[in-house]
């Protein structure tokens, strides 16, 4: 009986440890989010110019082919640009402008005060492919911040409920 307890009480803790997650907080800002452990990875950090930082992570957990039989990175970009005056609207409306996109949805449920999230899909000229996103726009204190998760549209559907749960995590701490 005893070892059928430590079994399972050993199972409950490989199954905790399997879903726990790993929170990153972004350098030089007060934002967080979590991400699944074991399943993302960080892979690089770009500093663009001395007022933008990116920082990229991508999806490791499983090999991801899509229809074309491609292998698929989905990634997770964190887009930093220090001393942006302008709101989180503001931010959403410069970068569109750099990149446009097809806005499938827009919403603030879930996120911090002042944030704007959408859902998004945009046809690259390097590939050819379709891709499909969900991002948010937010500030913190000076900080224009943009998180976006993407992969191609054909493999969408299968990480849509990942990305909008992570992102339902993105906290400004105090």
């Amino acid at each position: 009986m005893r070892n059928n307890r430590t079994l399972i009480l050993l199972l409950l803790i490989a199954l905790t440890m399997r879903v726990a997650a790993q929170q990153i907080r972004i350098p030089s800002t007060r934002v967080t989010v979590d991400l699944p452990a074991g399943e993302w990875n960080y892979l690089k950090t770009l500093n663009l110019d001395k007022n933008i930082t990116v920082y990229l992570y991508i999806y490791t957990d499983s090999v991801v082919i899509d229809a074309s039989g491609d292998t698929i990175l989905p990634f997770l970009r964190i887009y930093v640009q220090r001393n942006y005056r302008g709101s989180a609207y503001d931010l959403a409306y410069d970068r569109f402008l750099k990149q446009p996109f097809q806005s499938m949805n827009e919403y603030t449920d879930g996120l911090p005060v002042g944030g704007i999230g959408y859902v998004g899909a945009y046809r690259s000229n390097d590939d050819s492919k379709e891709y499909q996103f969900r991002m948010i726009y937010l500030k913190d204190k000076e900080n224009g911040i943009e998180i976006r998760m993407e992969t191609t549209g054909d493999t969408y559907a299968r990480f849509d409920k990942m990305f909008n749960d992570i992102l339902q995590t993105v906290d400004i701490k105090k």
